[in-house]
Formats: structure tokens, sequence, C-alpha cells
């Protein structure tokens, strides 16, 4: 069997395994990938968007607890 140029891992389980189960697999590989990526992408929002945003708004203290540092007076 060669492997499909178009339909990633789907078409290519389900032609081994049968459509139902090759789904099974294909859809838990890509729901883990979009909880392992969930966290990393908060995290980068978080440092990208929310702390410049707060910092330039005036909201020092908000932004330093974004960070999760304390602020220091």
């Amino acid at each position: 069997m060669s492997l499909p140029r178009t339909g990633g891992d789907y078409a290519c389980q389900s032609r081994v395994l049968g459509g139902g189960l090759g789904f099974v697999l294909s859809i838990t590989g890509w729901w883990s990938r979009c909880f392992l990526w969930a966290p990393i992408y908060a995290n980068i929002l978080n440092v990208q968007f929310f702390q410049p945003l707060a910092y330039t708004f005036g909201l020092k203290d908000l932004a330093v607890n974004l960070n999760g540092k304390t602020a220091s007076s």
C-alpha cells in the first residue's frame, strides 16, 4: 500500500483499519495535539498581547500580576 498524497492521517488509517476505527484514532490524535498546544498559545497571548496592553494603559500592577510576579515598591 502506498501512502495517499492528500488526506493525512485519516486517509491512511481509514484505508488500513476501516472508516470507524481510522476516524477514532485520527480524531484522538488531533484532540491530544489541541490540548497540548492550548496552554502554549495562551502563554503567547498573555506575553505578547495582554501584558503589553496593560502597560500601554498604565496598569503596571496588572501587567506584573499577569507575569506571575509580585510588584515591588
